[in-house]
């Protein structure tokens, strides 16, 4: 991300965070030792197994603390939050709130089902937050973005203005026909 952003002219006010983020502060239990898509439990899930299994469990695994975005008190303010936690982007945005509220930055989501309207349960959760947050537009990215082929980004605007500048200058990459499928390996080297 930082060398995307040196390549880009971007100067030092991008602040990148590596954590879990959540809907409130709590314990979580991470499946798997790859900081790359971690399947993550309450910690009440483990305790569901007996002690063998638990133990198991937890040693192909980590406890660890998770927290909402507004916990962090970050004093610049966000312009641009993007989120890709499969699929608990509501969870996210709702320990998000009071930040968006505050900064009304572009939000970037994650999402399975091509809208509207949405027929997964996040995907429901997520229109229904970012309504309640006052944001009634949002952009679809033409490109796959998961291993689903339903999967999409969405660009949720703050207001018409913040659309209006951006689509400017993203506009055109957005209306294009087609589903560009974007794939890591087939990108060009830099």
């Amino acid at each position: 991300m930082v060398d995307l952003a040196n390549i880009n002219g971007i100067d030092s006010t991008l602040c990148t965070q590596i954590g879990i983020l959540s809907s409130n502060t709590t314990t979580v239990f991470t499946e798997g030792k790859s900081t790359e898509h971690i399947k993550v439990k309450s910690e009440e899930w483990l305790h569901k197994f007996p002690p063998g299994r638990r133990n198991r469990l937890k040693n192909n695994g980590s406890l660890l603390n998770a927290f909402t975005l507004d916990s962090l008190n970050i004093s610049n303010s966000v312009s641009l939050l993007h989120l890709d936690v499969e699929e608990h982007e509501g969870e996210v945005l709702e320990g998000a709130r009071e930040t968006i509220n505050r900064d009304r930055p572009i939000v970037i989501t994650e999402g399975f089902n091509i809208w509207p309207p949405p027929q997964d349960g996040d995907d429901q959760r997520v229109l229904k937050i970012m309504l309640e947050l006052n944001y009634t537009s949002a952009s679809e990215i033409p490109e796959y973005c998961g291993i689903k082929k339903t999967g999409r980004n969405r660009i949720w605007w703050p207001d018409a203005e913040t659309m209006d500048k951006a689509m400017a200058i993203v506009g055109k990459e957005l209306s294009r026909q087609g589903i560009v499928p974007w794939i890591a390996s087939e990108l060009p080297e830099l």
